[in-house]
C-alpha cells in the first residue's frame, strides 16, 4: 500500500480537457492492477466530476484541479472548482423517467459508482471528494 502519496493536476476550464483526468486515473489503475470493474466506476465518476466542475465554474475562473490520493482505505479523488457555492441533495435513487433532465444524472451516478462522495465549500472552491475502497 502507498500511503499519503498524492498525484495533483490543474486543468483549464473547458470541457476538452475533462478526458485528462480520466487518463491520469487509468495511468493509476494500471499501476496498482484494479479490476476493470473498478475502473469503469471510477472513471465514470472523475467524468462526470470534471464536467460538472467545469459546468458549474465561473466563468474564466481558476483551472479544474483533480487530486489523487492514495489512503488506508483505498483511493480517495478531490475535484475542486471556483464557482457559486451550493448544497446539493445527492439522490440514493435513480430520478424518474418524469424527472430527468440532460445532464441531471452526474451526482447519482458518482454516488453509485463510489464508495463515498462528500460536496462542501472550501475557501471559496466547491470540493467533490469521491472514495474508492480498493487495495493499493
Amino acid at each position: 500500500m502507498v500511503n499519503d502519496a498524492a498525484i495533483r493536476i490543474q486543468m483549464p476550464c473547458s470541457m476538452r480537457y475533462v478526458s485528462i483526468a480520466r487518463m491520469v486515473l487509468k495511468a493509476i489503475g494500471r499501476k496498482f492492477s484494479l479490476t476493470q470493474r473498478q475502473m469503469d466506476d471510477m472513471s465514470l465518476a472523475v467524468g462526470e466530476a470534471c464536467a460538472n466542475a467545469v459546468k458549474y465554474s465561473n466563468p474564466c475562473a481558476t483551472p479544474v484541479v483533480v487530486e489523487y490520493r492514495f489512503t488506508s482505505h483505498g483511493l480517495e479523488i478531490e475535484v475542486q472548482n471556483e464557482g457559486c457555492e451550493f448544497d446539493p441533495e445527492i439522490p440514493n435513487t435513480r430520478p424518474k423517467h418524469d424527472e430527468l433532465r440532460v445532464g441531471g444524472l452526474g451526482l447519482y451516478l458518482i454516488n453509485q459508482c463510489m464508495d463515498e462522495m462528500k460536496i462542501c465549500s472550501r475557501q471559496g472552491m466547491n470540493v467533490l471528494t469521491m472514495v474508492k475502497h480498493v487495495t493499493l
